[in-house]
């Protein structure tokens, strides 16, 4: 009997200290729903609508992002970053101001504004999230260089500025490979380690692609960085 007493004690111990773990976690990690939301409606403006220029499907999510946006405009800010409060407001005064750009865009009927639009508020969008959610320094700056080559160079078919970016993915992935995760993340820390040698390796595919003639393997390999970059970006989540 006495030792399924201390059986039990020692159950409720480590319940408790898992618990407290996670509210410590939690704490630190705050969410803000209502940013989660507006995803719903991003996603298939950022990856539909723009690359495949649905003028109908843009017009048509309109009235949903700016509604989802008067919700977020009026959620309240997590107490626990008090110093992130301001960018915060700046981002959403940003999102507004882009929002009205949209608008506009749309009743002139001037697509070229209205893509033009859509980006800024994809980037709108995605600096908010990282306010909440900051991204490891040495990853955000990685993203910095695959956005220009994913949305810029590779749509143009810029081959040179690829060539040059090919060399900044290098020097940026050495310095993800040097990262430390903090100790409050260390149960991603394997999932984090897998998709990092991920976007080694598929560094290295593109490097050795750098001079070929053979543009379509040169996108393939492209593609190959983004989705590494994904899953890793993912795995800090």
């Amino acid at each position: 009997m006495r030792k399924c007493f201390i059986t039990i004690t020692i159950i409720l111990i480590m319940l408790i200290m898992v618990l407290a773990q996670h509210e410590e976690k939690q704490a630190s990690q705050p969410e803000i729903p209502e940013l989660q939301e507006m995803h719903h409606y991003i996603q298939p403006m950022w990856h539909k609508g723009y690359p495949e220029k649905d003028i109908k499907l843009l017009h048509s999510l309109y009235p949903e992002l700016y509604a989802q946006f008067e919700k977020l405009k009026n959620a309240p800010f997590p107490e626990e970053w008090p110093d992130r409060k301001m960018h915060w407001q700046q981002g959403l005064n940003q999102m507004q101001n882009t929002l009205k750009s949209y608008k506009n865009a749309m009743d002139n009927n001037n697509q070229e504004e209205l893509l033009k639009a859509v980006r800024e508020l994809h980037d709108n969008y995605e600096g908010l999230m990282m306010i909440v959610n900051p991204p490891i320094p040495e990853i955000d700056d990685f993203h910095k260089t695959l956005y220009h080559v994913y949305h810029d160079y590779l749509p143009n078919k810029d081959w040179e500025k690829i060539a040059q970016s090919v060399n900044e993915f290098e020097k940026k992935m050495e310095n993800i490979e040097k990262v430390v995760l903090p100790k409050w993340m260390a149960d991603q820390e394997a999932q984090f380690n897998t998709a990092r040698q991920n976007l080694k390796q598929a560094v290295q595919e593109l490097a050795s692609l750098k001079n070929t003639e053979d543009k379509a393997a040169l996108e393939k390999a492209i593609e190959k960085v983004h989705e590494a970059y994904v899953g890793l970006a993912g795995a800090c989540e």
